[in-house]
C-alpha cells in the first residue's frame, strides 16, 4: 500500500498504473502534516490510522493494467489560410507533448528516415521508462528524437542514455516527482563519437548552440514526458520551481584525452578510453566555482583545491548534499594541478581528508549554534544554514563512504578563463552508465 500525502495522491495511482498495480491501496495525509503542530498531528493520524487498517486489510480485486502508449499516425487538418507548423505545434501542446517550444512533426518519413540511425529493431524494448514505467521501444524513442529536432546519427546516443534513465538506480520517478528543484537529468558523453557528432566539450559547454548537445538531452526530456508520463506540472510534477536546464543539460570529454591527462569520465566509471559512453544523473543544477585568489597571482594546485574545498564546504552547510556529485574543472585548472602532481585519484583524496575548512566551522560555531528536529543550525551573516548533525572541527566535506562511487571529477570547458563548477547530485536520485551500442 502507499500511504501519501494529498498532493501526491495523483502520482501514487499513476506510478502504481505503469507497475501493474492499479488495484493497490492509498492511505492519504494531508500535506500540511509536515508544519503540523502536536494537537493537528495527532488528529491527522486519528484520522488516518483506519484508512490504513482497512487498506492492509481489503481485499484486492482490481484487474492488473499497464500504460500504454502505442505509435499512431495522426492525419491532422488545417483551414484554408492556416500555417500548417503552427496548427501542429497547437495540437502538440494541446496533448502535452511539447516542453513549450516548437516540436518537428514526427511524419512517417521522418521516423523512417531517423531509424536508419540504428541497426536495432524498432519494436525492441529499451526500457520500461519512468515515472510511468512504460515500455520505450526504439520506435518511440525515434519519435521523440525526431521531434526534438536530433539527427540520425544522435539515435544511438539517445537510445543509451534512455536506458541508462531509466536504471532503477537512478531513481527517475523520484526525482521527477519531487518538491526540490526540477532540472534535466545531466548526460555526460565519452568516447570517439564526441569528435564524430561534434559535441560540445569546450566555450560554453552545456549551453545552447551546439545541435548534437542541444538535441540529445532534449529527446530524453521528451522521452520521459512523452512515453515516461511526466507530462504536467501540478500533476505527476511536484517541484516548486525548475530550472531551465531542464530542457537540456548535455557535456562531453574531449576525445581522445583531456587536459592534464586525467582520466576520462568513462574510464573513472571502469569503461576503456575507447568505448563510446553516456552517464545520466539528476542533479541540482550546476553551481559557479571561482578558485583563483587574484586574477593576476599564480595558485598552487594545493592552493586551487583548498579554494574548492572552501566552495564545497559552504554548500555543504547550505544543503548542497555533503559533495555527492560531480566537480568540474576547467583545462586552465587542470594543467595547474597536472604540473604539481595531481591526477583525478590525488584530487578526489585531498578533497576527501584535507579538503575541509575548520575555520569556517569555528566561525559558524563561535556565532551561536541551536538544535531543532535533530538538525543543527546556524546563523552567520543573516542566514540560516542547516547541518544534519554537529561534525567535529576535522569532519570532511565528502562522504567518505560513498566517494569512489558518488564523487566525480571532470574537465570540460574553455581553455582559457578559470571557473569551474560543481553539480550535485539529485537527493532523489543516483546514476548510470551504459556504453552506446551500435
Amino acid at each position: 500500500m502507499d500511504i501519501v500525502t494529498d498532493r501526491f495522491e495523483h502520482e501514487a495511482h499513476t506510478r502504481a498504473i505503469g507497475l501493474g498495480l492499479s488495484g493497490v491501496a492509498t492511505a492519504v495525509v494531508p500535506s500540511a502534516a509536515s508544519q503540523a503542530d502536536r494537537e493537528t498531528l495527532n488528529a491527522i493520524v486519528d484520522e488516518t490510522m483506519p484508512k490504513i487498517v482497512y487498506a492492509l486489510t481489503r481485499p484486492v480485486t482490481a484487474a492488473k493494467m499497464e500504460r500504454q502508449f502505442k505509435p499512431d499516425v495522426i492525419d491532422i487538418k488545417t483551414k484554408k489560410g492556416e500555417d500548417v507548423l503552427e496548427t501542429w505545434y497547437a495540437y502538440a501542446m494541446e496533448h502535452r507533448w511539447s516542453d513549450g517550444f516548437p516540436v518537428v512533426p514526427p511524419t512517417p518519413d521522418r521516423v523512417k528516415a531517423m531509424l536508419k540511425g540504428t541497426r536495432r529493431n524498432p519494436d525492441e524494448i529499451v526500457a520500461y521508462v519512468p515515472p510511468f514505467f512504460t515500455k520505450g521501444t526504439v520506435e518511440k524513442i525515434a519519435i521523440n528524437a525526431v521531434m526534438a529536432g536530433a539527427k540520425p546519427e544522435y539515435l544511438d546516443v539517445i537510445i543509451a542514455a534512455v536506458e541508462a534513465a531509466s536504471d532503477k538506480k537512478v531513481m527517475l520517478d523520484g526525482s521527477a516527482a519531487t518538491t526540490d528543484p526540477g532540472n534535466a537529468p545531466l548526460i555526460v558523453i565519452n568516447g570517439p563519437i564526441v569528435k564524430e557528432l561534434g559535441l560540445n566539450y569546450s566555450w560554453s559547454v552545456m549551453g545552447p548552440g551546439n545541435r548534437a548537445n542541444s538535441t540529445i538531452g532534449r529527446a530524453l526530456s521528451l522521452c520521459i514526458r512523452n512515453i515516461g508520463g511526466c507530462d504536467t506540472p501540478g500533476g505527476f510534477q511536484q517541484h516548486t520551481y525548475y530550472l531551465p536546464a531542464d530542457y537540456s543539460m548535455v557535456l562531453a570529454q574531449d576525445y581522445p584525452k583531456v587536459e592534464g591527462d586525467w582520466d576520462l569520465m568513462s574510464v573513472q566509471l571502469g569503461f576503456k578510453p575507447d568505448q563510446n559512453v553516456v552517464f545520466v544523473m539528476p542533479t541540482q543544477g550546476p553551481i559557479s566555482i571561482s578558485p583563483f585568489d587574484s586574477p593576476t597571482q599564480p595558485i598552487s594546485g594545493e592552493g586551487l583545491l583548498r579554494n574548492f574545498g572552501d566552495a564545497l564546504a559552504e554548500l555543504t552547510l547550505q544543503g548542497g548534499g555533503r559533495g555527492t556529485g560531480i566537480i568540474m574543472f576547467a583545462p586552465e585548472h587542470t594543467r595547474i594541478l597536472a604540473n604539481d602532481g595531481f591526477t583525478v585519484a590525488k584530487v578526489k583524496d585531498y578533497l576527501l581528508h584535507t579538503g575541509f575548512r575548520p575555520d569556517i566551522y569555528n566561525e559558524i560555531k563561535k556565532n551561536g549554534l541551536t538544535t531543532r528536529g535533530g538538525r543543527v543550525r546556524a546563523r552567520t551573516m543573516g542566514l540560516t544554514r542547516t547541518m544534519y548533525w554537529d561534525p567535529p572541527v576535522d569532519y570532511p566535506i565528502i562522504n567518505g563512504e560513498t566517494a569512489d562511487t558518488d564523487l566525480f571529477v571532470l574537465v570540460a570547458g574553455a581553455p582559457v578563463g578559470g571557473h569551474g563548477c560543481f553539480i550535485g547530485k539529485s537527493s532523489h536520485g543516483g546514476w548510470a552508465a551504459r556504453e552506446i551500442k551500435r
